[in-house]
């Protein structure tokens, strides 16, 4: 971090403030971000709980409070057992699982209005392959070093990745299902 805010400091003494005024104002830009980002992720966790709690209906998620405490207890539990630096891989593992999501969704989209889908079909399926067989391999490593807790999360991601694909496949059937019976997907 010190490296950091070092090194980006000099860009603000190259325009004319003094070093320790630029390396503050470095310091406080990363704070700033990490805060900002801490909160939205827990904010949008919450939002994304409460809303599974409304559309299965299950009534104890769809309490903001319980939903903000679910959001906030597995990062709390990372931190309370010293694995929060560890969660890296898994960082990796959902960022590309949420690219294959983006795919998914807007493959599905172009199928659903009769437009050329393959072109993002091939990529869509192609990360979500690799995404997914690279998490099974970390949850692997997980198991087998005793690491109880990312394995958990691993598999409520995997869990996740099953579901949107299922999701992807239900949205691309009711489109077919839609086009054979002459409705409004038809053009």
């Amino acid at each position: 971090m010190g490296a950091f805010v070092e090194g980006a400091s000099t860009f603000l003494v190259a325009l004319g403030l003094e070093r320790s005024v630029a390396a503050v104002v470095v310091a406080v830009l990363v704070i700033s971000f990490a805060a900002t980002s801490l909160d939205t992720g827990v904010r949008i966790q919450r939002y994304i709980i409460h809303e599974l709690g409304d559309i299965y209906n299950i009534k104890i998620l769809s309490n903001r409070y319980i939903a903000a405490a679910i959001a906030v207890l597995g990062p709390l539990a990372l931190v309370v057992t010293g694995q929060e630096q560890v969660l890296w891989p898994l960082f990796g593992a959902s960022n590309q699982l949420l690219a294959g999501l983006s795919l998914v969704v807007v493959t599905v989209h172009l199928y659903q209005q009769r437009r050329p889908w393959l072109l993002l079909g091939v990529p869509m399926a192609l990360v979500l392959l690799v995404a997914g067989a690279a998490l099974t391999v970390n949850l692997a490593e997980y198991w087998a070093s005793g690491r109880y807790l990312l394995l958990a999360l691993g598999l409520i991601l995997l869990a996740l990745e099953l579901w949107v694909i299922l999701e992807g496949i239900g949205a691309a059937r009711r489109a077919r299902a839609g086009f054979a019976g002459g409705g409004a997907g038809d053009r």
